[in-house]
């Protein structure tokens, strides 16, 4: 998912991405909810404000880039596809794990998030053999026959934001398997909910993002949201 979702913000809006994600990761399990979590339930209102979140995605515009043009359509819905699919897939095995496993003391959350952090060492060493085996190829195109070839590595420029990204996802799927022992109806809007919400207060205050009203009514709608999933 994680892998997915870099590739889709390059070539899509981060709008569309966290629309089609949302079905997957908040309105399907809701649906599957009283299958798979013995009867967990979603209230009419509860569901109104499930709407609401959707609601609020639409009203954040963001801005289109440049690597967009440079995919086809196809390519496009693929790569959407695979990161939603997989952030359903996470979404509903992470609360099957805590409502099952976690709570019939069969496993601990904390062992979940460390076989997260290894599936994404295992991914990041196979994808890194294949993308330098890519990049020592293409160099031995470009370079002269009297030079030696070799890929270049960005991690000088950038080290310092991998690893604070590095931790921050692991503190975020630590928390994130905790919550989800709340209710179905409460934790896959609200978590949509505030990440939305928080997502537009970093474009404004980091990222020096233009404030328009129609983000604002989006944010409150956030608000609004989450008031009425709590109710």
């Amino acid at each position: 998912n994680l892998f997915s979702w870099i590739l889709s913000s390059q070539i899509v809006s981060l709008t569309l991405i966290e629309s089609v994600c949302m079905i997957g990761s908040m309105v399907i399990p809701m649906i599957l909810a009283p299958y798979l979590y013995d009867g967990d339930t979603v209230s009419h209102i509860q569901w109104i404000g499930c709407a609401l979140v959707f609601v609020s995605v639409l009203l954040f515009t963001n801005k289109k880039t440049e690597k967009s043009e440079e995919v086809s359509a196809l390519q496009k819905i693929v790569i959407v596809a695979i990161c939603a699919i997989s952030v359903t897939l996470s979404s509903v095995f992470k609360k099957y794990y805590t409502y099952h496993i976690t709570a019939n003391g069969l496993g601990s959350i904390e062992y979940f998030t460390f076989i997260n952090f290894v599936t994404v060492l295992v991914v990041f060493a196979v994808l890194f053999a294949i993308y330098y085996t890519s990049e020592m190829k293409r160099a031995v195109s470009v370079y002269a026959e009297c030079e030696k070839p070799k890929v270049e590595f960005p991690y000088k420029k950038v080290w310092v934001y991998i690893i604070i990204a590095a931790v921050a996802l692991y503190v975020n799927e630590l928390f994130t398997s905790y919550a989800t022992q709340l209710p179905s109806a409460i934790y896959y809007p609200l978590s949509k909910g505030l990440t939305v919400g928080c997502t537009f207060l970093l474009d404004v205050i980091v990222f020096k993002d233009k404030v328009t009203v129609k983000k604002i009514i989006g944010f409150f709608t956030v608000i609004t949201a989450i008031i009425l999933i709590n109710l």
